[in-house]
């Protein structure tokens, strides 16, 4: 890991493309895969066993992914050298519009793999409403980015203000994001920490409940707050020693896996985790070590930097296709048709090839003229 050079960040500033922020991508949609279909015949609930213990280790490093995907989006978004309001609404538009095809070709793909016809009620109420034959679970996560879409430029003027109104917008952003942290983040931290010490009882206050910010959208603003401004003082950034960086990642995996060790419930390790201030640790210190890459090096390899660019920009068709494939490839197991063996090694290579699969569909997508608003 090194420090960002000047030069580097000359060119970086010239709209050349940033590959670590494609490499981030990549990092958290291998979290999303493997989070998905982690087909190790190991559960949330294992807790005693050695390989119980690393599968739930991994799981707590994947809590991770949505959060790295909103920086990203923060870092690019609220960067940009200029904001067009007209092409900016023509995007969320397309992405609605995506969100929309891909649950009908969602239900579609994977009720004919298991021999199910679906009437035209189905098909329409699918893009509406979960139908009991598809689980469309994944689905939450195109709301809740489209939200955020929404609001964009509302922010980007704000950290892009006139030099005159900078001090002002920049205390208020501060405190924006203060306040999400406490009200967005903090919350479930202390819900956490009064299951460990208070145990299962009645008086219990359930502080997200009463929280104005209790669904994930507070603190995904975090996420994505913290990523764009974190990217545009990447200089500054870089001046941290970078050992303090995997000694906080250290830090916050270990609050996690303490969590998970310690709470009497069962609860989803990743995704009931991304608004907790162990993710957000880990998170940050993840993005920040990614950023002490240097970013010539990497353009200067143009196969290595081709494959990236091919991932990275591909990462919401791998989203979407991954969860029709990977369904498909589980039912596949569950009846004994395919037979894989319940290994961690195997798991990841699985996990990299059903990624590579979708990165190629992601492509020909692009290829063709009304399919290539498919591929986001």
């Amino acid at each position: 890991m090194e420090n960002i050079t000047s030069r580097e960040l000359k060119k970086i500033n010239s709209h050349q493309r940033d590959y670590r922020l494609d490499l981030l991508k990549i990092l958290a949609i291998f979290f999303v895969v493997y989070y998905h279909f982690n087909m190790t015949g190991l559960y949330i609930t294992d807790r005693d066993s050695f390989l119980g213990v690393v599968q739930n280790s991994i799981l707590i490093i994947c809590s991770t992914c949505i959060p790295l995907f909103f920086m990203v989006n923060g870092a690019l978004l609220l960067n940009r050298p200029s904001l067009s309001i007209k092409k900016h609404i023509k995007k969320c538009v397309l992405i609605v519009l995506a969100y929309f095809a891909w649950r009908i070709i969602t239900a579609i793909s994977i009720t004919s793999a298991n021999g199910i016809n679906l009437g035209i009620k189905d098909i329409i109420a699918c893009m509406f409403v979960r139908i009991s034959q598809v689980d469309f679970s994944h689905f939450w996560f195109i709301p809740t980015l489209i939200s955020l879409y929404i609001i964009y430029p509302l922010f980007y003027l704000l950290i892009n203000a006139s030099q005159t109104k900078k001090d002002q917008y920049t205390h208020y952003m501060i405190f924006l994001i203060a306040f999400l942290l406490f009200i967005a983040i903090f919350t479930g931290d202390v819900n956490h920490l009064q299951q460990i010490f208070l145990g299962d009882v009645l008086y219990r206050i359930d502080f997200e409940a009463v929280s104005p910010f209790n669904s994930f959208k507070g603190g995904f603003v975090v996420y994505f707050l913290v990523g764009g401004l974190l990217y545009k003082y990447r200089e500054q950034a870089s001046k941290i020693k970078w050992f303090i960086l995997p000694m906080c990642f250290a830090v916050g995996f270990a609050i996690l896996f303490w969590y998970w060790r310690s709470s009497f419930e069962v609860w989803d390790i990743v995704y009931s985790s991304y608004n907790l201030l162990p993710t957000i640790i880990m998170s940050v210190t993840l993005f920040l070590l990614f950023l002490r890459v240097n970013n010539e090096k990497l353009a200067e390899h143009k196969l290595l930097a081709r494959a990236i660019t091919a991932t990275g920009g591909n990462t919401l068709t791998i989203y979407y296709v991954h969860w029709i494939i990977g369904y498909i490839i589980w039912d596949n197991i569950a009846d004994g048709t395919i037979a894989i063996p319940f290994n961690l090694g195997i798991n990841l290579i699985k996990c990299i090839g059903l990624i590579l699969i979708c990165t190629i569909v992601g492509l020909l997508l692009r290829k063709i003229p009304i399919l290539k608003h498919l591929a986001g």
